[in-house]
């Protein structure tokens, strides 16, 4: 497992071994600015999907970086996994739900 490494103006995604710590700053090959990393579960669009890229960016513009997110059931005793959005509606309310598990605010 490792984890993914994006660059939203050029739409390019590869798979990087992990190397936590490092702190290491990955150009895009491409147009040379800092690429986002993301966990393994991220699955990029097709480069010329628009508007799953738009919903990309904006999840990621609100601190989403395709980390695990849970919804509680039953009160607090019990969690489930939650897909993330395919598209900006559901990215909108997927936001406005779960703003406290994003990674940052």
């Amino acid at each position: 497992m490792g984890y993914k490494k994006i660059c939203l103006p050029c739409r390019l995604c590869f798979t990087r071994l992990i190397d936590f710590g490092t702190g290491k700053i990955y150009p895009c090959p491409t147009c040379s600015n800092p690429m986002i990393l993301l966990t393994h579960r991220f699955r990029a669009p097709k480069k010329s999907d628009d508007q799953k890229w738009k919903t990309v960016a904006f999840l990621l513009a609100h601190g989403f970086l395709y980390q695990p997110i849970f919804e509680v059931l039953n009160g607090q005793k019990t969690t489930k996994k939650v897909e993330y959005p395919e598209n900006l509606t559901q990215a909108r309310a997927f936001v406005l739900q779960y703003k406290d598990q994003a990674y940052y605010k």
